[in-house]
């Protein structure tokens, strides 16, 4: 954490996906800790959200209902790009940007 002042412009990204790997791992019970944790030191340095389920293999999957649940529990900690990371047919896409849609209000 010391050496993040050596880039005081950087901006960040957090990748849902990913973040409920590690928060699975640091706190069982609760994997929105970690999101809170990270939005509490570095809200004012993030610049994107990528939103995804990573599976076993860290691979990018489509979202589950869990995952739904987890942006709808930080969507008001949040102003900034969200980017869909995982991969979906071309049919698909639109239903995709509907949920995100009424999930974030837009």
């Amino acid at each position: 954490m010391r050496s993040i002042g050596l880039l005081p412009e950087a901006r960040l990204c957090l990748d849902i996906g990913h973040a409920c790997q590690v928060g699975l791992k640091l706190h069982p019970s609760s994997t929105l800790q970690i999101f809170d944790e990270f939005l509490n030191i570095f809200k004012n340095r993030l610049g994107q959200i990528h939103w995804s389920e990573v599976n076993n293999d860290s691979v990018h999957c489509a979202p589950t209902h869990d995952n739904y649940v987890n942006l709808i529990k930080i969507r008001d900690k949040i102003n900034v790009p969200i980017i869909c990371e995982f991969p979906s047919a071309p049919h698909e896409i639109n239903g995709y940007v509907e949920i995100l849609s009424r999930i974030l209000g837009e």
